[in-house]
């Protein structure tokens, strides 16, 4: 799936016209990661936007005992 065509299927971006999707893809990076890898931390200043083209993420916080 190419990277116009994510962006084009969420719906965040669903109203863009295609010059402006594509566009947006010159301010993209692809991104692997395998299990228990982490994206971010809690406390993390915002500045990235990922979308998943493919698998899942889990989010979790780990509580004071564990």
């Amino acid at each position: 799936m190419t990277v116009s065509t994510l962006l084009s299927n969420a719906e965040l971006f669903a109203d863009l016209d295609l010059a402006t999707i594509q566009g947006l893809t010159s301010h993209t990076r692809e991104h692997t990661l395998r299990r228990g890898d982490v994206i971010f931390g809690e406390g993390d200043e915002p500045g990235e936007l990922f979308l998943v083209a493919s698998g899942r993420i889990a989010i979790a916080n780990k509580s004071i005992d564990g």
